[in-house]
């Protein structure tokens, strides 16, 4: 395996304005095969599986998808990339950035990855992949994460590792039940990847602060950022946002009987701060005749996330994010939820007061 070549390769496959992901399995796959564990990988897979595989662990290891200049989009970049500081003062990346490894460093958790791979892999293993493959809600989506979120060299090879957890392997089967489940595939599949992927795997559009975002990988994002985190906790999120559909008053019993090992029925799902019961038919009305800029149905936060949040409280987790009725989003707006309800019982205290003396 000439490093060389391929280094030369990943640099010429990001210089172009647009990224072709095709090229990775035309021009750099080649000159991986000829490592002895690939080949033993390769045998153990389907050509296509293979290649999503290489693909897609070349993807999250060599390549970076930052903001641009400009903050009004994203570009893929490699991992070793010196980027100044312009356009709207995006943060400069470079050595002294966590998310920053030389090609030598891409190199060394390649390796770790595929020759981990290559010595666990089972069929139990290549279905998940394969469900990886075939319902990704994100490009080149693997069990793959960072070990730990707070450390000053986060892209390392100590700190990469594949994930096997069957709590984070349940919500990718449940992903699949309901992206293929009888009647219900279309609103499914438009429910995870137009309303659930953007707010639970992709960033907000931030413009002002010190670490800018719209619309990378959380993951990808400055680890110091209140919008990071990492993939566990994102798939973590989807699962809780799937939870609370399921939740939601009239869900079909044919849905929840298909998912009834994967979610826990609980008492009708509502909105944290009207506590109005969301309706399932309504919801799906709107997911497949919606309103430009019109939604009665939102993701929101239900504490403003902080950088200094250590319990969760106040970050992108899976206990401070829910559905939320477009009458809640507009209550609330910055406030935490405690705050909102301390307003709400005064307001109302208020009312009754003026009520008592007319």
């Amino acid at each position: 395996m000439s490093s060389t070549n391929i280094q030369r390769v990943i640099e010429s496959i990001v210089s172009q304005d647009r990224f072709n992901g095709t090229a990775i399995k035309t021009q750099i796959i080649p000159l991986f095969e000829k490592v002895k564990y690939i080949q033993s990988l390769k045998e153990k897979l389907t050509e296509k599986q293979f290649e999503f595989i290489i693909c897609a662990i070349v993807r999250n290891i060599f390549l970076i998808e930052l903001v641009n200049d400009q903050i009004s989009s994203t570009k893929m970049e490699v991992r070793w990339i010196v980027k100044p500081s312009e356009g709207k003062k995006q943060e400069v990346f470079d050595q002294t950035d966590p998310r920053f490894a030389t090609f030598d460093e891409c190199v060394l958790i390649f390796e770790k990855l595929t020759s981990e791979l290559n010595k666990i892999l089972d069929d139990k293993k290549i279905n998940l992949l394969y469900k990886y493959q075939e319902h990704k809600l994100i490009p080149y989506e693997l069990p793959i994460d960072y070990i730990q979120k707070n450390i000053s060299k986060l892209h390392s090879v100590q700190n990469m590792e594949w994930f096997w957890n069957e709590d984070y392997e349940n919500i990718i089967r449940l992903r699949s039940i309901l992206i293929t489940l009888n009647d219900y595939s279309e609103i499914f599949t438009k429910i995870l990847k137009e309303k659930i992927k953007v707010k639970t795997y992709l960033t907000d559009r931030v413009q002002t602060g010190k670490h800018k975002t719209n619309r990378e990988k959380r993951w990808e994002a400055h680890p110091d950022s209140v919008h990071f985190a990492l993939r566990k906790d994102c798939l973590l999120i989807e699962k809780e946002l799937i939870s609370q559909i399921l939740n939601f008053e009239k869900c079909p019993v044919q849905i929840i009987s298909s998912t009834e090992n994967l979610v826990i029925k609980t008492d009708t799902y509502c909105c944290p701060v009207t506590l109005n019961q969301l309706d399932f038919n309504r919801f799906v009305s709107e997911i497949l005749n919606p309103t430009h800029g019109v939604s009665k149905f939102q993701v929101g936060h239900l504490n403003p996330l902080k950088s200094n949040s250590t319990d969760g409280k106040n970050t992108h987790a899976a206990q401070n994010i829910g559905w939320i009725s477009d009458d809640g989003n507009r209550i609330q707006g910055s406030m935490s939820l405690s705050r909102v309800r301390e307003l709400l019982l005064e307001i109302s205290k208020n009312y009754d007061k003026i009520e008592s003396k007319n």
